[in-house]
């Protein structure tokens, strides 16, 4: 993937545009990508390809068009070079030159990149980044056996300056991991040292720590969030101020309301200031970037789609609504279609206990609304309450509906596995496609077939292994692929259908264990 790309940098050399005007001449060409009714949607998108500058443009007929470039594109080269970049995952497979006849007006363009150097270490070979008098050396460190952590080492004209260590509690035999010089706080004397550790897992981890510089030449290491997935923060100047931001996701929304593969956390935005790293997301200056969030989150889904009855969906949209000052409208269409007998979100014990001790016949689920007006305002995404009604309890049912199926003689162990058997149905079909599982999109190509059995029951920590097997159709699976674009993987799939039929069979083991969060639980694909 990385020679491609640098093959293609070779080919696209940045020409200026003609005087006065968008339209290209001669080798000069734009790279249209994707076109979108509104700005703020159009550049939602564009964010995806921030390491290729993109920038929105307005055109002649009111849609607003994601490009790259104008770049020269040398003759014979174009359908070389879009196959490449489409192959490799960078532009989307139907992305197209133009001249920009069509074109108006300059909407937006990516900001500058803010990282000024970069190292990766592979987990064996020690790597080094130089970035002014400081040297960093990215290394490794034994913690169990042949299980080791990563370590930044940082080195001011020669003399010890800080190490910073990531993955001690989850280490690897190879701890692969990167180190970034960025400017994140522009009092500090020099940039600052960004390490970031991803330790793997089904959909877990990156831990990012962070070495800033004091004024009396003293270095301090703060400790970022540990965030889902591989990447950590991205860091990009969103007002334009020349001050650079870390954007997340709100983790607090994974599990709450529904399975990890269900959530959709609203963005979170973080600045270093000093020795600390300060949660930004509610000042108003963010308020146009968030408004595009918000319409990157809306873009393609329309009124009839079937999130707007899932829990999960509806809980970071409804957030992400109230950042730009419309929860109170968000909170009214959450109330027409929110799933009232949901699978998953916070429960409570009928007898006042903690939930923790509760007997699994006295828990209730506590309805959604309600539990999501408790959490919002928790996190401080509602200030005022009594602008948020919550209808007046119901009686719960006798028995939970998802447990209908379920024999009541059923042990409870057991019931875990049986009740996160669709959670895993789901990873299975995130580890097939190689990404995660959008809001609404159609999984049904995994089938569970027989009975889900316990393997391990580990009571003192509460993790439960289960085993049971499932059938992919693939066929169904191929078409899927190829509608939403993925067709490197559609192709891989399709080889596996000539070379062993269109169902394939495995048997799948999984561990559930309860989270932070009462009445959740964590699930993860085992080897």
């Amino acid at each position: 993937m990385r020679f491609v790309f640098a093959a293609a940098a070779v080919i696209l050399t940045a020409t200026p545009a003609a005087a006065n005007s968008l339209k290209q001449v001669g080798d000069s060409y734009w790279i249209a990508l994707a076109s979108r009714r509104s700005a703020d949607e159009a550049i939602a998108y564009a964010r995806r390809y921030n390491s290729l500058q993109p920038a929105v443009v307005g055109s002649i007929n009111g849609w607003y068009a994601v490009v790259i470039g104008p770049r020269a594109v040398a003759q014979g080269q174009g359908k070389a070079l879009l196959g490449a970049l489409a192959k490799s995952d960078y532009i989307p497979s139907d992305a197209y030159f133009t001249r920009g006849d069509g074109y108006t007006s300059m909407v937006w363009k990516a900001p500058p990149s803010p990282i000024l150097a970069t190292a990766k270490y592979d987990g064996e070979t020690d790597a080094t980044l130089q970035s002014g008098p400081l040297c960093i050396v990215l290394s490794r460190a034994p913690v169990d056996g042949d299980q080791r952590a990563a370590i930044a080492a940082g080195y001011e004209s020669g003399k010890p300056a800080f190490a910073m260590i990531a993955g001690a509690e989850q280490p690897n035999e190879k701890p692969a991991s990167e180190v970034a010089s960025i400017r994140l706080d522009r009092s500090s004397p020099q940039p600052q040292a960004v390490l970031t550790y991803f330790w793997q897992g089904a959909h877990c981890c990156t831990i990012t720590r962070i070495a800033t510089a004091h004024a009396d030449g003293t270095w301090k290491v703060v400790d970022g969030e540990t965030l889902d997935g591989d990447g950590g923060y991205r860091f990009e100047d969103l007002t334009g101020s020349g001050e650079v931001d870390m954007v997340s996701a709100d983790q607090s929304f994974l599990y709450a309301f529904a399975s990890f593969a269900s959530s959709v956390p609203p963005t979170k935005i973080h600045r270093l200031v000093g020795d600390r790293i300060a949660d930004v997301t509610h000042e108003p200056r963010y308020y146009e970037f968030l408004k595009q969030e918000l319409a990157g989150l809306e873009s393609g889904v329309k009124p009839a789609d079937p999130v707007w009855h899932d829990n999960g969906f509806l809980a970071g949209w409804v957030a992400s609504k109230m950042l730009v000052g419309q929860g109170t409208d968000a909170w009214s269409r959450m109330l027409e279609g929110y799933d009232h007998n949901p699978d998953f979100g916070p429960e409570e014990c009928v007898t006042g206990q903690p939930v923790e001790g509760c007997p699994d016949d006295k828990k209730s689920r506590i309805p959604f609304p309600i539990a999501l007006k408790a959490f919002l305002v928790k996190g401080g995404y509602i200030l005022d309450p009594s602008l948020y009604p919550v209808p007046r309890r119901e009686e719960p049912p006798s028995a939970p509906v998802h447990q209908a199926s379920v024999p009541p003689a059923t042990p409870p162990a057991l019931q875990q596995c049986v009740e996160s058997a669709d959670t895993a149905r789901k990873l299975i079909f995130q580890a097939f496609v190689s990404r995660k599982i959008q809001p609404g999109e159609d999984y049904s190509a995994v089938t569970l077939e027989g009975d889900t059995t316990l393997e391990e029951n580990d009571a003192g920590i509460g993790r439960v292994v289960c085993a049971v097997t499932y059938d992919f159709d693939l066929k169904p699976l191929l078409g899927h692929l190829a509608e939403t674009g993925e067709f490197g993987r559609a192709e891989s799939i399709a080889r596996m259908i000539r070379r062993s039929g269109a169902i394939a069979s495995t048997r799948v083991r999984y561990s559930v264990k309860p989270t932070a969060t009462a009445g959740t639980t964590y699930v993860e694909l085992l080897p």
